[in-house]
């Protein structure tokens, strides 16, 4: 009653022994690199099972919204449209919402940005309202809390993953027409750049996952089929903006991942397989990037997303600081390339 509803729901289960009866040798006897193999395998099926069954909830949308948007005020019908935009893609994959947001989701926005507000989380202006004010009011994002509405945000990001890919992809095709051709080798780095912080269907190809997606940004104007050409799309003049709205879900992992990149090319003095010593000189460097301006999000100094950030470097090449450093160079030349699309 203080708090809210508690959504708990279940996935069909899932069989173990089922699933190890397709390999003709007995788990037990196999050798250890495909019981690796086979375990991820098995634990990215159980992953996406809990994906088809959670439940976003309006404080995830919102938090979402408040966190993604550029500026550190907003107002209220600004919140409203960009909640309305998220929505929609999430209808539009039929994700599984909270009945709040399915009876009156105006009504359940406003609850959560009330809640927000007596919780310190963001700052409703106090100033004496006009009616214009009083019916668009001003908010403020309290900075300290940001941690507080990334933990909100979590947990309901997964659903929102592919469409910043897409959309990621749609941007730094650095055009307004494009083809879903264009957007195929973006959308398989992301994926796989960030394979450590979320998990998707293992058997969904890249092109149906671009194709659904563009079919999302299609029905909300967002893009639209050129008229002759085939499997060929114009970027609308209000779809640059909320293909901005996507992309923002992915500034924080980019910035994390710049953390341990810079860390890598300035501090290593011994093989990286060895950087779990050096995570808390990673976390001192991204503090100090923090105030010094070169990363924009205290959401993006967190431990975990540095060690999925290590674990991706240093199955990707990078081992050594001496004898990596054209893999380093090849990944700072592509962070850079990527976070100059980035919404700021």
């Amino acid at each position: 009653r203080k708090y809210g509803k508690i959504y708990v729901n279940f996935h069909e289960p899932i069989s173990l022994k089922d699933y190890l009866s397709q390999f003709s040798q007995p788990f037990a006897e196999m050798p250890r690199p495909q019981q690796k193999e086979i375990c991820f395998d098995f634990g990215e099926r159980v992953l996406a099972a809990i994906n088809r069954v959670t439940v976003v909830t309006p404080h995830a949308v919102i938090a979402a919204v408040i966190l993604n948007s550029a500026p550190k005020r907003f107002y209220y019908k600004q919140v409203l449209a960009h909640a309305e935009t998220y929505l929609a893609y999430l209808v539009s994959q039929d994700v599984n919402l909270a009945d709040t947001l399915v009876m009156d989701r105006i009504s359940a926005f406003n609850l959560v940005l009330d809640a927000f507000v007596q919780n310190n989380v963001i700052d409703k202006s106090t100033s004496e309202f006009s009616d214009s004010t009083r019916a668009n009011p001003l908010f403020k994002i309290n900075e300290s809390k940001r941690p507080t509405l990334e933990y909100y945000k979590n947990s309901g990001v997964t659903f929102f993953m592919p469409a910043a890919y897409t959309a990621m992809a749609i941007l730094k095709t650095d055009a307004f027409q494009f083809s879903s051709g264009d957007l195929h080798a973006s959308y398989k780095f992301l994926k796989e750049l960030f394979k450590n912080e979320f998990v998707f269907d293992p058997e969904q190809p890249v092109d149906f996952a671009v194709r659904k997606n563009l079919k999302a940004f299609i029905n909300d104007a967002i893009i639209i089929p050129h008229p002759t050409l085939p499997d060929t799309y114009n970027v609308t003049s209000t779809g640059f903006r909320k293909l901005n709205l996507f992309a923002a879900f992915l500034v924080p992992y980019f910035e994390s991942y710049w953390v341990v990149l810079n860390f890598f090319m300035k501090y290593t003095r011994k093989p990286i397989t060895e950087t779990r010593n050096y995570l808390r000189k990673i976390q001192a460097l991204g503090n100090r990037m923090y105030k010094r301006k070169e990363i924009e999000r205290i959401e993006a100094l967190t431990r975990i997303n540095y060690q999925n950030a290590v674990t991706f470097f240093t199955t990707h090449g990078i081992v050594d600081p001496e004898s990596s450093k054209e893999q380093i160079d090849f990944y700072v030349d592509t962070f850079q390339r990527y976070r100059r699309y980035l919404p700021e």
